[in-house]
């Protein structure tokens, strides 16, 4: 009898756990050979997961993205109209070489943005921020390139006295040469950028990769800021009316290419985010098909489960009650 008590009490223990979790306690006992299948959906429905995980969090880094072209584009199309206006004689040249210095510290600020502690336009080197503040510390070597080239190409500072008698073709010659080597190969590595241009491939599936870098290095951001140092450190107040345009006009130039450039980078970045977001659904909707498999195998019945627990529970009270009935028996009863 005890032997029986015993196991009913096992049996509605395992019963008790079963409905509390709402899966099978013994899978393996349960299932027998069907195991190695619910462990494969589990597994496989894990992996989904997964990479449902990695598409979010790729996507939500390339909607940060966004959002920095977003507002480097409304600076450098603010500046672009401010340069409009100070050709026209509107704009005082001191006027535009603070916006321009504004500018570059705003554009540095978004291109140093970071998702999750990994640096956005890092491209592979997420981990540190790629571009020098041309008007703080940072950006000091690309100052101090800079004026050794204008030193260089006029014999003068730049906002010299003698910076005056620049012309306008000698200018031009400047910003489409010397200056413009500072923004490109070596000098653009030593002295703005630690970008890398390197991909990160995330995994979106089985076999599937997408790449997600980008790169402070691209062309549309390397051209945005030649035309905002060139009105910011060329010392445009000082220059006369021919060097100054040319200056004005070849930064604008190089804003709307950036921009242009820049327009095709945000349309590429979402045709990246309409990936991974079909990849999300993709994975997502099999997670949860694998789950439902998964569920079919190894979640027990409830309506089975409260029937068993019924009758085990009566089983139970039939026993105590018997076990009770037996320890009151006496032989005085029996003579």
């Amino acid at each position: 009898m005890r032997a029986a008590i015993a196991k009913t009490q096992r049996d509605l223990a395992t019963v008790g756990a079963e409905l509390s979790s709402g899966r099978l306690d013994n899978i393996g006992r349960t299932l027998g050979g069907g195991v190695g299948a619910a462990f494969d959906f589990r597994a496989a429905a894990a992996n989904a997961n997964a990479y449902a995980q990695n598409c979010q969090n790729a996507g939500d880094s390339l909607s940060a993205a966004q959002a920095a072209m977003g507002s480097i584009t409304s600076v450098a199309q603010s500046l672009q109209q401010s340069l409009t206006q100070g050709m026209s004689g509107s704009s005082a040249p001191s006027a535009l070489q603070t916006q321009a210095q504004q500018a570059l510290s705003l554009i540095a600020g978004q291109l140093n943005a970071s998702y999750a502690g990994a640096a956005i336009f890092g491209g592979a080197n997420t981990g540190r921020a790629p571009v020098a503040d041309y008007t703080q510390a940072s950006g000091a070597s690309a100052r101090a390139a800079t004026a050794a080239a204008f030193s260089a190409a006029f014999g003068v500072a730049q906002g010299a006295a003698g910076s005056s008698s620049i012309t306008g073709a000698a200018m031009q010659s400047f910003l489409t040469g010397p200056f413009a080597a500072l923004f490109s190969g070596s000098s653009w590595n030593a002295n703005w950028s630690s970008a890398d241009n390197g991909g990160v491939n995330v995994a979106t599936g089985d076999g599937q990769t997408t790449n997600v870098a980008l790169s402070a290095n691209n062309t549309a951001f390397r051209d945005i800021m030649q035309a905002a140092a060139m009105v910011a450190d060329t010392g445009i107040s000082t220059l006369n009316a021919d060097a100054r345009s040319a200056v004005l006009q070849q930064a604008s130039t190089l804003l709307g290419s950036g921009l242009g450039a820049l327009a095709q980078l945000q349309s590429a970045v979402g045709s990246t985010q309409a990936q991974l977001s079909t990849q999300y659904t993709a994975q997502t909707t099999n997670a949860n098909f694998l789950k439902a498999q998964t569920g079919k195998l190894e979640n027990a019945d409830p309506a089975q489960l409260s029937s068993s627990l019924a009758l085990l529970t009566t089983q139970l009270e039939l026993s105590y009650s018997l076990t009770n009935r037996i320890s009151k028996l006496s032989l005085v009863n029996f003579i």
